[in-house]
């Protein structure tokens, strides 16, 4: 086993965890944004809550560790098929790489094409002008909050109710499945090194 791929696995479970820690949140408070109570003040404080736990607050986030841990996931499969990777984020290239090696019919690559078309159509719902033709644009727009390049708008979140609880869900099966498929292949490894 590829000490560095084994680090890149481990590395993607910590993204990975903390994406579904994010997305179940959202879903478990079926991404409310209202709060009600006694007094004013009562359902402000409520609202606020809610909203800590809302679409509002978490998607982001969830979707770029989501993101980053399917990067490093695919990093990691490289690895254990002694691919070389350069060390930076053009997923893009290391996704083309990756189908060489496993296959594009192969379940990790179907599960992951899935996942990234899934993303793609839950950011839909938050776009108003939307201007992600690829995945490196999507990663871009998780992380700055401004137009770069002329070509990537940040993305404006409005409130999407129990909507995009239905959509989470599908992501968040999508991501165990791929969770699954990348420990069978380190399985298989780990039996073939021995």
């Amino acid at each position: 086993m590829d000490t560095n791929a084994k680090e890149y696995f481990n590395l993607a479970n910590q993204y990975f965890d903390s994406s579904k820690l994010l997305i179940e949140t959202i879903i478990e408070n079926k991404n409310q944004n209202i709060g009600i109570g006694f007094s004013e003040n009562e359902a402000m404080l409520n609202m606020v809550y809610n909203i800590k736990k809302s679409d509002a607050r978490l998607l982001i986030p969830a979707l770029f560790l989501g993101y980053q841990s399917m990067e490093l996931y695919i990093k990691g499969l490289l690895l254990l098929k002694k691919e070389k990777i350069k060390y930076d984020h053009n997923v893009k290239v290391f996704y083309i790489q990756l189908k060489k090696c496993y296959g594009e019919n192969s379940n990790i690559c179907r599960g992951i094409d899935d996942f990234y078309e899934n993303q793609i159509k839950i950011l839909n719902n938050y776009k108003e002008k939307n201007r992600i033709n690829s995945i490196k644009d999507l990663y871009e727009s998780f992380r700055y909050p401004e137009i770069r390049n002329g070509n990537i708008d940040h993305l404006n979140l409005k409130y999407n109710g129990e909507k995009v609880v239905t959509q989470l869900k599908t992501l968040l099966h999508q991501m165990t499945k791929i969770e699954q498929e990348v420990l069978k292949e380190y399985s298989n490894n780990e039996n073939c090194s021995k």
